[in-house]
């Protein structure tokens, strides 16, 4: 189930049960708002996209897609994107080549299905360019364009002999920053570059950088 949270007195006043999932079989990762909608994505042994109505906080669509759906955004043209992991070899829930899955909100429903190589460790799907350029990582630093019709043929920022972990771009001034989880043990890096991939600067963190946050 989710939690409802009120942001003022910062308590739990309520539950959104998630249909057809228990702690052995699945689990919610994460969420975005549409309009009246929030779309949360059943990730781990799943294969679902979970529509929530905001007024009534009740689960009032579910729509399938590919093993494991990840990570979620929102385009400028209110499409969703979910980057769907693949699942791992030998799970009971199937494993496949990861894809990029887009979904008119309208119908909720699949529009468009790009897939990668079987075996590739994706994530960290993002929106930049004012929800009109797709972002995420597969080895090196991807970008598209909402209207493409294929996946780009290089990525921006090449795969180095590292673990990069998290990624955003600013929507200040267009920068890349990509997290670098190097062995999961020391402290992580921060690479900062610019929108043509070339490398501006690094600063070090704490251990395992994930996620970032805009103020």
């Amino acid at each position: 189930r989710i939690a409802i949270i009120d942001p003022e007195s910062y308590s739990v006043i309520g539950h959104i049960v998630c249909p057809d999932m228990s702690v052995e079989s699945g689990s919610t990762e994460q969420m975005v708002q549409c309009g009246e909608k929030v779309y949360v994505c059943c990730w781990s042994y799943q294969n679902r996209i979970m529509r929530i109505d905001t007024a009534s906080d009740r689960v009032d669509g579910v729509l399938t897609v590919g093993c494991q759906p990840r990570e979620i955004a929102v385009d400028a043209r209110g499409k969703l994107w979910v980057l769907t992991d693949g699942g791992y070899p030998g799970s009971p829930a199937g494993y496949e080549a990861p894809a990029l899955y887009r979904i008119d909100t309208e119908e909720f429903r699949v529009e468009r299905m790009f897939r990668m190589e079987i075996g590739n460790d994706v994530s960290g799907l993002c929106m930049a360019e004012n929800g009109n350029m797709l972002y995420w990582i597969d080895g090196g630093i991807w970008r598209m364009p909402i209207d493409s019709d294929r996946l780009p043929d290089a990525p921006v920022i090449p795969t180095r002999d590292t673990k990069y972990f998290g990624l955003t771009v600013s929507p200040y001034d267009g920068d890349i920053y990509v997290a670098d989880a190097i062995d999961y043990q020391q402290p992580g890096v921060i690479y900062r570059y610019t929108a043509e991939g070339d490398l501006i600067g690094s600063f070090t963190v704490g251990v395992n950088p994930t996620a970032f946050c805009w103020k």
